[in-house]
């Protein structure tokens, strides 16, 4: 068991304990002392067994009356054990470390590959999986972009331009818009954006320190919401963080009704 989501225990007045600061929380009174540290220990998956040990001067009746206590305020869940899920950054310059490095940092297991000469994707695995692209390019390569959506492969776009860095769209194949909903749109605004995205998908981008450090981090973020079934931001839309004024916005790419990546098969 464990909390659905950290939560600070805090104490209103001697024997007073609040867990949670908003909605879902919880006021506990005539308390003692230990209780605020059996709060802080099911921030991660803990027994009733591992609690009594970690805890020996709290009197067990004491831990039964807390589980309870958070179960009905809906502070508490069993903890459901799955597959460790996969995920792989394609990419081989500073954008595609920094990527790497933020996911792993959160606890995430990321394997970088280097996508030149890349006739073939590894194989898709038997577990949840999102692939990052990250390319050293202004643009990802499409044709890469192309072979994750036929095989049903859910990815996520980071990429740097010389001055901002764009995190999404997020592409759940038959689910959300596909990177080819967002060239169709920038075609009907620019008939010439297929002559400029061939030269985006070569010209190489040497990134600051800033916008590695924020689509690194967003990247990780966004990536947890995913595994977390949660709706991340970069569904259908891109967040952005521009020079030189540093700052952040969202970019909506809906689906183009000329694609047909939503349309059921038949």
């Amino acid at each position: 068991m464990k909390l659905v989501r950290p939560a600070a225990a805090v104490w209103r007045s001697a024997g007073v304990l609040q867990v949670g600061l908003d909605p879902p929380s919880v006021v506990l009174e005539g308390v003692p002392p230990g209780l605020a540290d059996a709060v802080g220990l099911l921030a991660n998956p803990c027994t009733h067994e591992e609690l009594g040990t970690l805890l020996p001067r709290l009197d067990a009746h004491w831990l039964e009356w807390l589980l309870g206590r958070l179960s009905d305020a809906g502070l508490l869940a069993p903890v459901e054990p799955g597959p460790a899920p996969s995920l792989l950054v394609v990419g081989t310059g500073a954008l595609a470390a920094s990527v790497t490095d933020a996911l792993t940092g959160t606890g995430l297991d990321a394997t970088r590959i280097d996508p030149s000469g890349l006739a073939v994707l590894p194989p898709r695995p038997d577990r949840p999986e999102l692939v990052l692209l990250a390319p050293s390019a202004t643009e990802p390569d499409r044709a890469l972009t192309d072979t994750l959506f036929r095989e049903g492969r859910t990815h996520l776009v980071v990429r740097i331009e010389p001055d901002r860095a764009v995190v999404g769209p997020l592409v759940v194949p038959g689910q959300t818009p596909c990177i080819r909903c967002q060239d169709l749109t920038r075609v009907r605004m620019d008939a010439g954006w297929p002559h400029l995205l061939a030269q985006l998908c070569r010209e190489q981008v040497e990134p600051g320190p800033t916008l590695l450090a924020w689509a690194g981090a967003t990247a990780a973020v966004q990536a947890r919401a995913w595994f977390a079934g949660a709706t991340p931001e970069t569904c259908g839309a891109a967040l952005e963080l521009g020079l030189p004024d540093y700052r952040l916005s969202t970019r909506s790419w809906p689906a183009h009704p000329g694609c047909g990546c939503l349309v059921p098969p038949g």
